[in-house]
């Protein structure tokens, strides 16, 4: 059965982990996304707005929460929702005692995927993520 949300859906990852921004997007690729890339939460702000004014709107953004040299999803999640107040954002950490990840939700986002994960939760929780309704 195929998912047409899923055929469909364009992904911006931002990881400042190369390897994990690697891994991250093939998989998404591999489950039929439309994936672009970026090592920073400025770059992905950057990104997101170019895709806006070419038309072509991410409908996802995966999220890491700390990125050591630039700024990490916490705070680019704010101007995200700036730019885009309909944006749909995960946030990606493997800091699990961290404020943001126990209310992310209040922060604006519509899910949390725990660092290391699988294939297969990776999948559920994007998933998930876009059958939310956008706001707005």
């Amino acid at each position: 059965m195929d998912d047409p949300v899923r055929l469909t859906a364009r992904i911006l990852v931002m990881d400042d982990e190369e390897s994990i921004l690697d891994v991250t997007s093939e998989i998404l690729r591999v489950f039929g996304y439309e994936v672009g890339v970026a090592t920073t939460g400025e770059m992905a702000l950057e990104k997101y707005q170019e895709a806006i004014e070419e038309g072509d709107r991410y409908d996802l953004v995966i999220m890491d929460l700390t990125v050591p040299m630039g700024m990490g999803g916490g705070e680019a999640i704010k101007e995200l929702l700036k730019i885009d107040p309909q944006a749909r954002a995960i946030v990606s950490t493997g800091l699990v005692d961290e404020p943001l990840v126990k209310s992310y939700r209040s922060y604006g986002f519509v899910g949390i995927l725990p660092k290391p994960y699988r294939m297969q939760d990776l999948e559920r929780v994007v998933r998930t993520a876009l059958s939310e309704p956008r706001e707005g």
